[in-house]
């Protein structure tokens, strides 16, 4: 029962403003990659994980991405995946 007491307060883990107007799959893909952490991402391997098409995962990450809730580290490169990550201060802060 604390434990509850406690969450109440907490502020949530992101911003769901941020979100508004997102479809879905950017939704799913940006909680996803947060879930899993830092690192190198496919968009095949997306797109097979989340079983979505290949078009989806590349047109919504591009939507992430230029909302600024997805960071690039690392550009994907011929067979090599990009690496992403889930901006930090941007699910719960600014």
């Amino acid at each position: 029962m604390e434990e509850a007491k406690r969450r109440r307060g907490r502020p949530p883990a992101f911003k769901p403003e941020r979100f508004r107007d997102l479809p879905c799959v950017a939704k799913l893909l940006w909680f996803y990659i947060r879930d899993r952490g830092e690192g190198r991402y496919s968009v095949r391997e997306l797109a097979e994980s989340l079983d979505l098409t290949t078009a989806a995962v590349q047109r919504n990450l591009k939507a992430l991405v230029e909302r600024g809730l997805l960071e690039v580290l690392e550009p994907p490169a011929g067979s090599r995946p990009g690496t992403y990550r889930a901006a930090p201060g941007r699910e719960g802060g600014d």
